[in-house]
């Protein structure tokens, strides 16, 4: 029974003593465990990283706008540097004229051509679309707007808008 209690008694003491060194020398241990583990991102050589991108923090447009007769096209301004356009929708109007459109983007350098569907809007002369679509537009390159109009048609304006978010490139 005696090398029992003198057993449970020191461990008592040793866990006493442990937790007193815990209390006493927190920032000890700290500073011995810190000096031990350090990171460095000198601007020589920076260790590169990326934000995750979220849709809701890049929102982008993209539009152009021409008077065509027979055909025609209009082009956007160009997707900023270092970024990726995901176009989620496309609307186009063909004011004063029936006719065909479609959008061409250019993805990994392959162009992309997507034809959009019209619906003619009362009294009958102008026609729209929009449309959910799945489409992507390289950094500096820009969305190609294309119309036809019907035959017998003289001329119409087109209006093309291009709606997602951009995606950050490395």
């Amino acid at each position: 029974m005696k090398i029992t209690a003198r057993f449970v008694s020191s461990i008592g003491a040793a866990l006493g003593v442990a937790g007193m060194l815990a209390l006493m020398a927190p920032k000890a241990v700290h500073a011995v465990t810190a000096a031990l583990v350090q990171v460095a991102n000198p601007p020589s050589s920076p260790v590169p990283n990326q934000d995750v991108d979220q849709p809701a923090r890049h929102p982008f447009v993209l539009s152009c706008q021409t008077l065509i007769s027979n055909e025609g096209l209009c082009t956007t301004r160009s997707v900023p540097p270092n970024s990726e356009f995901v176009i989620q929708a496309a609307s186009v109007a063909l004011f004063g004229a029936a006719g065909v459109v479609d959008f061409a983007s250019s993805e990994g350098g392959v162009t992309q051509t997507t034809f959009l569907p019209m619906s003619v809007q009362p009294p009958g002369l102008d026609f729209v679309s929009t449309v959910p679509v799945a489409a992507y537009a390289d950094s500096n390159t820009q969305v190609t707007c294309t119309g036809v109009l019907g035959q017998g048609a003289n001329s119409a304006q087109m209006n093309c808008t291009f709606n997602g978010y951009l995606i950050s490139l490395p």
